[in-house]
């Protein structure tokens, strides 16, 4: 199993930290190769503001691309291109209704951000699908709703558009970076329009309370999935915010992280080690696809510690996780973290952060407790992180 993973610059992380609160969006794009698992990775800086301080000399895999949405993804003038090209393509708009009424839904999905009659379902999906051409050259979009007419419910697979010529491709990236409201036209000129029916809900992150108060910068942020049928022709990094695309399994950077060579955040670590349960590419999609019509909660961290120095990062569905998360950023634990693990139901989801002798860092993912919205479990992980790697 392979992923493909983007690096980007650090740089990146003061151009886009610039508010209290804002909603971000991330894409993982998979490819079929040859029924192996290759995932395409797109990551996002906003876990890593404490990291990029700190550790500027190590590359950083940022896990997901950080995608701001603008006033030109909620456009009424994507229903009218919708429209015209295929009458169909409106109507099957529903096909991304989430079936969640447990009052949990992500506050992200729950009222409308702009002045538009798209929901924010198709709107963020097409900020995200516009961000993803921009980064890496890929874009997934559809000519026809023929093939969705025929399906019981979301799309699978999705098509990558191949340009004629890359230079095409280069000019449009350009175009589109510079002005995004030029991503409507391109889509007009190639007579096509964002496949936002490849692109299925994963999981949402919000900053923890505890780096909020100490940077005052806090973002909210959905992580979608996509699986491409083949491997595009054209994908590049732009050498300005992404200078590497790579192909990886997720064995294989957990073990850089391990050796120093690269930084993890807390939420890239639990991703990875979810997506360490799929073996093949048909898996992946097919889970992904069913599951995301399930919906999501936010997924907020809370801070605890333990006696003997364990700092923990408390997620929904751990016992100790507090009701009220508006009024409770951290939980004081009184005891040792064995104790801890042994308090009855011992229903855990959390990642347990330690010293070690050698200044390095032992980090665990913890999950016991079942995933709401059939969602899958991480596989238990320790990571263990010795400086002496670095030497």
């Amino acid at each position: 199993m392979h992923m493909c993973f983007l690096v980007e610059k650090l740089t990146r992380f003061n151009q886009y930290c610039c508010s209290f609160k804002v909603p971000w969006f991330n894409v993982f794009v998979e490819f079929n190769r040859m029924n192996k698992m290759n995932v395409y990775f797109l990551f996002s800086v906003y876990t890593f503001f404490e990291t990029c301080v700190q550790l500027i000399n190590i590359s950083i895999y940022l896990f997901y691309i950080e995608l701001l949405f603008l006033q030109s993804d909620f456009s009424n003038k994507w229903i009218e291109l919708y429209h015209s090209l295929d009458k169909d393509f409106v109507s099957l708009f529903g096909r991304l209704h989430v079936n969640q009424n447990d009052g949990h839904r992500s506050p992200m999905f729950l009222k409308p951000l702009q002045k538009s009659n798209l929901p924010n379902e198709v709107a963020y999906r097409i900020c995200a699908i516009r961000e993803t051409f921009e980064e890496t050259g890929i874009l997934i979009a559809r000519k026809t709703s023929k093939a969705l007419r025929s399906m019981t419910s979301v799309s699978m697979y999705g098509e990558p558009h191949d340009f004629a010529h890359f230079n095409d491709a280069v000019t449009w990236r350009k175009r589109v970076h510079n002005d995004a409201s030029q991503f409507l036209q391109l889509c007009r000129e190639l007579e096509c329009v964002p496949d936002i029916w490849s692109l299925h809900e994963w999981s949402n992150w919000l900053t923890p309370t505890a780096l909020m108060a100490k940077f005052s910068k806090r973002f909210d942020t959905v992580f979608y999935t996509a699986s491409l049928s083949k491997i595009p022709e054209y994908y590049e990094h732009d050498n300005k915010e992404t200078t590497t695309i790579s192909f990886e399994s997720s064995h294989e950077v957990i073990s850089s992280f391990k050796q120093g060579n690269i930084t993890l955040g807390p939420p890239q670590i639990y991703e990875l080690c979810r997506l360490m349960r799929f073996t093949t590419h048909a898996d992946f999609a097919k889970f992904a696809a069913e599951r995301g019509l399930q919906g999501m909660s936010r997924c907020l961290p809370i801070r605890a510690n333990t006696i003997d120095g364990s700092a923990l990062a408390l997620y929904p569905g751990d016992q100790w996780y507090p009701e009220d998360t508006d009024k409770v950023g951290k939980v004081d634990v009184d005891m040792t973290y064995d104790d801890f693990l042994k308090v009855e139901p011992r229903h855990h989801n959390h990642m347990r952060f330690k010293s070690t002798d050698d200044a390095g860092r032992r980090t665990d993912v913890v999950v016991t407790c079942n995933m709401p919205y059939q969602h899958i479990k991480p596989i238990p992980e320790t990571i263990i992180f010795s400086k002496k790697s670095m030497l």
